[in-house]
């Protein structure tokens, strides 16, 4: 896309599955690409369309919820690599310190704002154009983590390498205040993440904003004192998946391996190799079904887990998609060897949205899907998935009903004698929770965790089955009676539906 400034051409991409935004910024021959994602082929295609070449990736920090592509574009373009002077990596980089600016072209360029607080090493850039006399206008600004659309980035993520909260928080106050607050107000706002980022806790939908927007509607930027700040920004944040440690140091290391290369080395698995990898190899191993919900129940692997791609390319993600990346890497160890059971044609697709957290782990493609396997005459598993008209008779029947969303989502509303057991928390807490030879039926929202969670709890023994369309369907179906709320104090209640606003986006589901 072309904008009102003359001969410029930039470019948003937005990756509904990963709630990551990145941009391609074209001038006279040269480009730039600011927080690209792992398939970078689009990003040089379209420069290239415009009759540039990639000179230069920004990282405005060590990303921890995708793994950036900065390092394959370098391989595949040559691009330099810019990022703060204070990180620590281990690939070819310039190191940026405050107020240098990098040339785009002799009327654009990007000035480095150090903007810590999400991560030490977090930067703002400012694309400039230069002005008659020489001087610089300030036009955009490309946030990071750092300032959200109506959030700002939490400062939660560091714990285990010795950065609290509150000290992380406290560099976020005076980052925002002082550094991204005297910008213009005319300046627009283009952040790395938009709602269902699990890097902040109330993200706006909307893709881009203004300084003067910012400065009267975001709530981070209200806060008038430090203490209010540091309660804000510390509270109420989501879950943090597991496969964030692992992220953060595929983005710090020198690893040039191209998605490509990734898919080639994917072996296209006959059922008896399935077979034997499940059962007979050294390393755990786990069957990963991509497909739809409702064709896994009809029929799937003994032992494997549901978690259905979505939409394709995750680019744009429907209420019913989820988000296939981010869950996996929740609730699945990066080091686990992954086998895959696709729709024809999706089997890449999962592996490509896997290579985006850092999963490297894909040894195998299931060849012929879940039909090979029905063909070999090998056992198949499947359960019938329950309606929401239903629970009334699971509770007289003796079954449990488990709430699998979030507390926020479970405090605001729920089905009545239902417990909380938010799916992120499964892994920890099935052994004292749940007993043995007692029936369950999970819900979430509209049936993607419910699923997951179901799938892993049967995967260890339980006797689970989901509610079909999740809470969605029960308050269309059950009386008004049968629906809990948690009454809250006007103060707790705030803070939930922050959370929860997130949260949802974050599940789609």
């Amino acid at each position: 896309m072309t904008n009102a400034l003359e001969d410029l051409y930039f470019k948003p991409y937005y990756l509904g599955c990963l709630a990551h935004a990145s941009y391609l910024l074209c001038h006279k021959g040269k480009a730039f690409v600011i927080d690209p994602r792992r398939d970078v082929d689009e990003y040089i295609s379209d420069a290239k369309a415009v009759g540039c070449t990639i000179a230069g990736v920004f990282e405005t920090h060590t990303h921890a919820d995708f793994v950036s592509g900065h390092v394959e574009l370098k391989f595949k373009s040559g691009a330099d690599i810019y990022i703060s002077g204070e990180t620590e990596v281990g690939y070819e980089h310039v190191g940026l310190k405050d107020n240098q600016v990098v040339e785009l072209s002799e009327d654009y360029s990007l000035r480095a704002m150090h903007t810590p607080g999400h991560t030490p090493d977090s930067m703002t850039f400012v694309l400039q154009q230069r002005q008659a006399g020489g001087k610089a206008r300030d036009i955009k600004a490309f946030t990071g983590d750092t300032l959200f659309i109506g959030d700002c980035g939490r400062p939660d993520l560091l714990g285990s390498i010795g950065w609290t909260a509150t000290d992380l928080a406290t560099m976020l106050y005076k980052s925002l205040n002082e550094r991204v607050m005297s910008l213009d107000d005319d300046v627009e706002v283009w952040p790395a993440h938009g709602a269902g980022s699990a890097c902040g806790k109330a993200l706006s939908d909307d893709r881009s904003s203004t300084i003067g927007k910012e400065r009267v509607t975001n709530p981070a930027i209200e806060c008038d004192t430090l203490e209010k700040f540091i309660e804000y920004a510390t509270s109420g944040q989501p879950h943090k998946p597991q496969y964030f440690a692992h992220s953060v140091a595929m983005n710090k290391s020198a690893d040039p391996e191209t998605i490509d290369n990734l898919k080639e080395k994917v072996k296209h698995m006959s059922v008896d190799e399935v077979h034997d990898a499940m059962h007979n190899s050294t390393q755990a191993t786990y069957v990963l079904d991509v497909r739809p919900a409702e064709e896994f129940a009809q029929a799937h692997i003994p032992q494997s887990m549901s978690f259905w791609l979505g939409s394709p390319e995750g680019v744009e993600v429907k209420a019913e998609d989820g988000m296939f990346a981010s869950w996996v890497g929740t609730m699945m160890a990066h080091d686990r060897n992954i086998i895959i059971v696709a729709s024809q044609g999706r089997s890449d697709e999962a592996i490509t949205r896997l290579a985006r957290i850092g999963y490297h782990n894909v040894m195998g493609v299931l060849k012929g899907g879940i039909d090979s396997w029905a063909e070999s005459g090998r056992a198949l598993d499947s359960f019938s998935r329950k309606e929401a008209s239903e629970l009334k008779q699971f509770f007289a029947d003796g079954s449990r009903v488990i709430d699998v969303r979030t507390e926020p989502e479970f405090s605001i509303q729920h089905y009545n004698g239902s417990i909380n057991l938010p799916t992120a928390d499964l892994l920890s807490v099935t052994a004292n929770k749940l007993t043995q030879g007692q029936k369950y039926v999970t819900y979430c929202q509209s049936g993607f965790r419910s699923m997951i969670a179901a799938t892993f709890l049967r995967r260890a023994g339980f006797d689970v089955v989901d509610v079909r369309g999740g809470f969605d369907s029960i308050i269309e179906v059950v009386s008004e009676d049968e629906i809990s709320a948690e009454v809250l104090c006007p103060r707790k209640q705030k803070l939930l539906e922050e959370k929860l606003k997130n949260e949802l986006e974050v599940a789609k589901a």
